[in-house]
């Protein structure tokens, strides 16, 4: 049962960044205009991020899916999703109001539902993590009995 739950987390994290990455990368010139309306960082590095990013988060929902490179793929998604919630969150803090671009442009979200829904895939990403991690110990100490 543990392993389906893993398996069905591990499919639910890939497909968003999977979507993501997908509808960002197919436009990163309005991803770039995004990122730049957090009024974080200076445009060459927006324009960097904006070319990196999605191709990281296509990379991570593939290795997601690969039975080997799972735990490696829920850590990296797991600080993904923090940093984003991190970001989100500073930027409601600020009082800025501004679409997450995290869908593409064509979603109108809240900074709050946004940073919401990241703090909860982050959640879900660790959560499912932990469990792994801590399934893998338990075989390495009964083959080690």
């Amino acid at each position: 049962m543990k392993r389906i739950i893993h398996l069905i987390l591990c499919a639910m994290i890939g497909g968003v960044l999977a979507w993501a990455g997908a509808i960002k990368v197919l436009n990163p010139a309005a991803f770039a205009e995004s990122i730049m309306g957090f009024n974080l960082v200076p445009w060459p590095v927006a324009v960097g991020l904006s070319h990196y990013l999605p191709w990281l988060e296509l990379t991570v929902a593939v290795a997601l899916w690969i039975s080997g490179s799972r735990v490696g793929a829920l850590m990296v998604s797991a600080l993904l999703f923090t940093g984003f919630s991190m970001i989100l969150a500073i930027t409601w803090w600020r009082g800025i109001d501004v679409t997450c671009g995290c869908f593409g442009t064509s979603t109108q979200t809240t900074v709050a539902w946004a940073c919401l829904r990241a703090a909860l895939l982050a959640a879900v990403a660790a959560l499912d993590l932990a469990l792994v991690v801590r399934s893998l110990k338990s075989v390495e100490l009964d083959r080690s009995s």
